[in-house]
């Protein structure tokens, strides 16, 4: 393979820019109406869109991204959430019965440089999770 072709390709390398974060909690949380799950630990934050004092994503550029998030009621609770884009609840996940029981989301957002995104309620729940880190909260740019 020709030099030009390694330079080429190195350039391109520089000029992407790769966004993802992936954060836990590993306690339990009472989230009160209109506030965030605050997954106070982080596994990866590149782009440094996430903030985990508050519990916010904040896209750093614009783009498509894939956001998933996996949380645990306690024991016997019911608990209801929303993924909010910028403070406006879109996908729900309710959970109730016996035990503890996990509601997940999975969406794709189209997002705007400083567009946020965070997990929160309308009402009273208690999110669960321990050192076992059951409670989770992830996204990363697509294209």
């Amino acid at each position: 393979m020709s030099t030009s072709f390694y330079s080429d390709y190195e350039a391109l390398m520089e000029r992407r820019t790769i966004v993802a974060f992936s954060a836990y909690t590993t306690r339990p949380q009472d989230i009160t109406i209109y506030t965030n799950i605050k997954f106070e630990k982080v596994w990866t934050n590149i782009g440094n869109g996430y903030n985990p004092s508050t519990g916010i994503f904040t896209a750093p550029r614009q783009g498509v991204y894939h956001i998933a998030a996996v949380v645990m009621s306690q024991s016997g609770q019911l608990l209801y959430l929303h993924l909010k884009h910028n403070n406006d609840y879109t996908a729900g996940s309710h959970v109730t019965g016996d035990g503890y029981n996990t509601g997940t989301f999975d969406v794709v957002f189209s997002l705007q440089k400083g567009d946020t995104i965070s997990v929160g309620c309308k009402n009273g729940n208690r999110v669960f999770s321990n050192n076992d880190k059951y409670t989770t909260f992830s996204g990363h740019l697509i294209t």
